[in-house]
């Protein structure tokens, strides 16, 4: 987590990144500014020096998304706490200003306690399997070489989240790192 003694321990999982899901809470501003320190932290391990000598807090989304090809999922939780009127704001925003529009990144708001959150053919449940297809391209597509490491495969997701566009190929075990700034601060 985030602690002193944790912190050299881990950049263990950092390394190879293949995909990342920043989880925040909706609730607490604090745990969302903290995902840019979290994906620094992530991207500076795993070798892309991606935001070396940059103030992560002003990161410049241009230079952000040329130094970096790793697919990248934002998480907020705990929609179902927020007042109405907040909800609709955060549900009908386009991430003005926030992480997932300054990496490219898909955003999905989730109430934890409804399975419909993910149900099939929402637009959720799209974004996380089109996170997943990028995640598995990543690992099994080389594109210095071209050759493709797999064949027939559909989606995980597929059954779960309804009928989308999926890559053919074979997934193993692609390496993700799951961040939750509420229980891992950073020291």
């Amino acid at each position: 987590g985030g602690s002193i003694s944790h912190k050299n321990t881990r950049s263990v999982f950092y390394n190879p990144t293949h995909g990342i899901i920043l989880v925040h809470d909706l609730t607490n501003r604090k745990s969302q500014e903290n995902l840019q320190r979290w994906l620094a932290e992530i991207l500076n391990k795993d070798g892309k020096d991606a935001l070396k000598g940059a103030d992560t807090m002003d990161m410049d989304p241009e230079q952000f998304l040329g130094s970096t090809q790793i697919p990248i999922l934002v998480i907020g939780t705990k929609l179902d706490v927020l007042d109405e009127s907040y909800k609709q704001k955060i549900v009908n925003r386009t991430s003005a200003g926030g992480i997932a529009e300054q990496c490219g990144a898909d955003e999905i708001c989730l109430n934890c306690h409804e399975s419909r959150s993910l149900a099939a053919g929402t637009t959720d449940a799209v974004k996380l399997a089109r996170f997943f297809d990028k995640v598995i391209e990543r690992k099994y597509h080389n594109r210095d070489t071209g050759r493709k490491y797999a064949t027939n495969y559909t989606s995980a997701m597929a059954g779960s989240f309804g009928t989308y566009p999926t890559l053919q190929s074979t997934v193993q075990n692609p390496t993700l790192s799951y961040l939750n700034p509420m229980t891992e601060g950073l020291s």
